[in-house]
């Protein structure tokens, strides 16, 4: 059991949603990506999920899904990553909205989805926001401005 005040990872719906991928992996950076997000869950101490970006990955399991076999199988897969892993879920609360209209007023260029991430990361208290999305990553100013660490599941450079 993990208490309130402990540092954790706020992750982004990409992160489970590569280490579900079970597709050929093509390409040798493609391939690095993959090994260092599932070593990266493998080794996860405490993490979080916001209950939107969970939905993200339930959403793309039913749709990339060829049949209703695979998709139990995805879903009882997920599961189980939930289950042998310290990962929780959390919701947005108003100071998360509130702070949603701040990211997108300070950066027109971001989608709403990744603002609200980011707002929720930043509102509950998360030690920083991880996620596979280069543009996130690169956006420096946003991270000074709203004072939250956003990075690849490895750190800041991406796989080479």
């Amino acid at each position: 059991m993990h208490q309130e005040t402990e540092l954790f990872d706020q992750l982004d719906s990409s992160i489970l949603l590569e280490v579900l991928s079970e597709e050929k992996i093509k390409g040798k950076k493609r391939r690095l990506k993959h090994q260092k997000t599932k070593q990266y869950i493998e080794t996860l101490q405490y993490a979080k999920i916001s209950i939107p970006a969970f939905g993200e990955v339930a959403k793309t399991i039913v749709r990339d899904a060829e049949n209703d076999f695979d998709k139990a199988y995805v879903f009882i897969r997920l599961v189980r990553l939930l289950w042998d892993t310290n990962i929780t879920f959390n919701a947005p609360q108003r100071a998360a909205c509130r702070m949603l209209c701040a990211v997108m007023d300070f950066d027109y260029t971001i989608e709403p989805q990744d603002a609200m991430r980011i707002a929720e990361a930043k509102e509950t208290g998360a030690k920083r926001f991880v996620t596979l999305d280069e543009k996130l990553v690169d956006k420096k100013a946003l991270q000074e401005r709203f004072r939250i660490k956003i990075e690849f599941p490895w750190g800041e450079k991406p796989v080479t």
